[in-house]
């Protein structure tokens, strides 16, 4: 993939828990929660991406779509990606969610989303 995040968070990494901590919402882990991030599942990175992006997401973006439960026509490539730049007077980002490593990863969610 060629497009390049704008932003990219990792899931478990030390932003979530200063952001928390200056919030005042830091408190005791749960062991449940504590399980959970000591599991070996893969890392989960969040990225936004500029809405250009989308032709570069377009193969992984029809990977998802074919798997889906039902179907969002606004959501297929083929629609999204030529949609994206043309939004009149809206600065529309890509928010995406991937699993993974560097090496073998799948797109897991993606939210078009303007501020």
């Amino acid at each position: 993939m060629a497009a390049i995040p704008l932003l990219e968070e990792t899931s478990g990494g030390p932003a979530g828990a200063m952001v928390s901590g200056l919030a005042g919402l830091a408190r005791e882990a749960d062991p449940a929660h504590v399980e959970i991030l000591a599991n070996n599942r893969p890392e989960r990175k969040l990225a936004i991406y500029p809405a250009s992006a989308g032709f570069d997401l377009v193969e992984e973006l029809d990977y998802l779509c074919a798997r889906t439960i039902e179907p969002n026509i606004f959501f297929n490539p083929r629609f999204l990606a030529p949609a994206m730049p043309r939004l009149e007077d809206r600065e529309v980002r890509l928010a995406v969610i991937r699993d993974g490593d560097d090496y073998r990863n799948r797109l897991r969610l993606l939210v078009p989303f303007s501020v």
